[in-house]
């Protein structure tokens, strides 16, 4: 799943957008998303704060406020999310270089290639980032762990098992639903007790994908025609 936010205070456009966004995914990735929108910078702060937000479309100009200048004040640094910045006044991007954006798209030459390119370069560095740390409570301590050393993740009734790539194994305690939400475009539920990290898979079977490591991690049998597809969609990108 692809967690988009577009912050736009123009409405039509924004809803332009939205639909643009719906329609490279459908056509050109087939890949899970969800968007949603917001039309000033405080609600997207508090959006933000979720952890679930893989890519952020952001207006330039949000409510005569420059975002450049926002995004640099708060130095947002959330390895996790992509910020792809849109505007129809690109003299206002002079700072665009300051920031951690991953594309420029100006609003009146933007076209379907180039919001393919820039969603496909943003998964991509969402995905595959060396250093992504979170912070888990497991086994009654708080741990720093990078995301990308997760090489699975299992559920067991309503906590779950981080299975990671040296081996090592974080009991935590959430909802599977939950703690996939939070995780970068490259991480799959394949099963209804298991989330993988495509980064790792080298190789499937039926109904079963395989890791290095050799981990085997089952895929649902009623979900594997479309699971093998997201992968190789993503291999892709």
């Amino acid at each position: 799943m692809v967690n988009i936010l577009i912050c736009d205070d123009d409405k039509e456009f924004e809803c332009i957008l939205e639909n643009k966004i719906s329609k490279v995914f459908e056509k050109n990735l087939n890949i899970e998303h969800n968007i949603v929108c917001c039309d000033n910078l405080t609600s997207l702060e508090m959006m933000l704060k979720s952890d679930n937000v893989n890519i952020v479309f952001l207006d330039i100009m949000v409510n005569d406020k420059n975002s450049i200048d926002w995004m640099i004040e708060r130095q947002l640094s959330n390895r996790l999310t992509q910020y792809i910045i849109i505007t129809s006044f690109p003299v206002e991007g002079y700072r665009f270089s300051e920031t951690e954006s991953c594309y420029f798209l100006i609003k009146s030459k933007m076209n379907d290639e180039q919001l393919l390119n820039a969603i496909k370069k943003a998964i991509s560095v969402a995905s595959k980032k060396k250093e992504q740390q979170i912070i888990i409570k497991s086994n009654g301590k708080n741990c720093i762990i990078n995301v990308q050393d997760i090489a699975y993740i299992e559920s067991f009734n309503n906590s779950i098992v981080l299975h990671m790539i040296n081996n090592d194994e974080y009991p935590v305690c959430s909802s599977l639903k939950l703690f996939a939400q939070k995780m970068p475009p490259n991480f799959l539920r394949c099963h209804k007790s298991f989330v993988i990290n495509m980064n790792y898979i080298i190789g499937y079977k039926r109904y079963q994908f395989t890791l290095k490591n050799n981990y085997d991690v089952p895929i649902s049998p009623r979900l594997y025609l479309k699971r093998i597809n997201d992968y190789k969609n993503y291999l892709l990108i």
